[in-house]
């Protein structure tokens, strides 16, 4: 008429024998697995969790940096040479060299790099788009338009050309049209004309499919600004090998950081599992609740399989709540169902479905017996009344 007596257990298994151990722990039944996001509430351990995934994030970001460099680390760490692993000796002396503030350093690095790449890119880009008007026969700055001029500067197929020439014409012959040394197929031309033959310039353009090719409105000529690129050109060049060349000092952290991370990767390991099991190097471990008189049989399970497992119990964590099982005889185990209709009592507390059902059974047939008795009034009272009614009509 109590509680089932339960604690807490924890039981060390070996990692190769997770699988078959599982098992037992399923098919057993009575055994309640202890979440890990149960057992690791305490704000020390979050944030051990919070600083190895943030080294981790550094350190992978420092290796893919390192490693994509050519240069080859392996000179300064003879005794790296790719037939045999590191040992624990090594691994601290690589360990302890590793500087932090590399990581850093390697950022500031890629964020040039990637600012210097970029503008290479794009002037690389201008210098072709302006290579194909070296004719150019106005300063960049003058391309813009006016209140009655239009020009455009663009490419059409060069077999079109003659077509062209003669489709603008025929629009107005206030039109200028300069032809630049010919690219492959294609032909570059300076276009100006008359802002009010917009519309019309604008039919002979999609006709012929004209491209537009919108040069840089700075001052001065196509041949002055193809010099200024290339100046800019070769100086970004210069100061991204500088940047380059920087990483070639830095490439003595690349082991250190590697071994730091297998360190770090370890710990995160244990700490990320995905489930209730703990796993370590060769073992696991598993916090459970289980019945007390049930765990005997459990070892004897374990034993019988020839599992090797160690099972200790251990002590409740603070404002850790442990299940219940509530025991009853076959009087009362029906009623227990109404018990847990006003709410399971604590694992310190006392059942209380025999006291309950006392008095559940007791109202239960009053309630029946009052019902009784009304039936079997009204059944009288009505059969009176017939009767009643019956023999008033005879003595009529």
């Amino acid at each position: 008429m109590a509680l089932a007596s339960i604690h807490k257990i924890s039981l060390l298994g070996l990692r190769s024998q997770k699988k078959e151990v599982t098992k037992v722990l399923q098919d057993f039944g009575s055994l309640q697995v202890v979440p890990s996001k149960q057992k690791q509430k305490n704000t020390s351990f979050e944030e051990t969790k919070k600083d190895i995934d943030y080294e981790l994030a550094r350190l992978d970001f420092l290796i893919s940096f390192l490693s994509s460099s050519d240069q080859d680390y392996r000179a300064d760490y003879p005794y790296v040479d790719g037939k045999y692993l590191l040992t624990e000796d090594q691994k601290q002396i690589c360990a302890a060299q590793y500087d932090a503030t590399t990581v850093d350093i390697c950022r500031n690095i890629e964020t040039q790099v990637v600012e210097y790449d970029n503008e290479i890119k794009k002037l690389k880009s201008e210098h072709s788009l302006l290579s194909a008007f070296p004719t150019l026969g106005v300063e960049l700055h003058d391309l813009e338009d006016t209140a009655t001029l239009t020009q455009k500067t663009g490419s059409i197929s060069v077999q079109d050309i003659d077509e062209f020439r003669s489709a603008i014409s025929s629009v107005s012959q206030y039109t200028s049209v300069s032809e630049m040394p010919q690219k492959g197929m294609k032909q570059c031309l300076h276009i100006a004309y008359l802002k009010e033959d917009d519309v019309k310039m604008q039919e002979v353009f999609s006709e012929f499919s004209f491209q537009d090719m919108v040069l840089p409105r700075r001052r001065g000529t196509v041949s002055e600004e193809l010099e200024r690129i290339t100046r800019r050109i070769i100086k970004v060049e210069s100061l991204l090998a500088e940047e380059k060349a920087k990483v070639s000092g830095l490439m003595t952290q690349l082991l250190p950081a590697m071994v730091r991370y297998d360190m770090y990767y370890k710990q995160a390991q244990r700490i990320h599992t995905k489930s209730d099991y703990h796993l370590y190097d060769y073992t696991f471990s598993v916090d459970a609740f289980i019945e007390t008189k049930k765990q005997d049989q459990l070892l004897q399970i374990f034993k019988d399989n020839s599992l090797t497992v160690v099972v200790e119990n251990i002590a409740l964590e603070e404002g850790e709540n442990p299940p219940v099982k509530m025991e009853n005889n076959a009087l009362w185990k029906p009623l227990e169902g109404v018990t847990k209709l006003y709410g399971i009592p604590g694992h310190n507390d006392m059942d209380p479905t025999p006291l309950m059902g006392i008095f559940f059974l007791t109202f239960f047939g009053l309630c029946l017996t009052d019902t009784a008795y009304g039936l079997f009034i009204m059944l009288i009272t009505g059969s009176i009344l017939l009767f009643k009614k019956h023999i008033g009509s005879v003595l009529k």
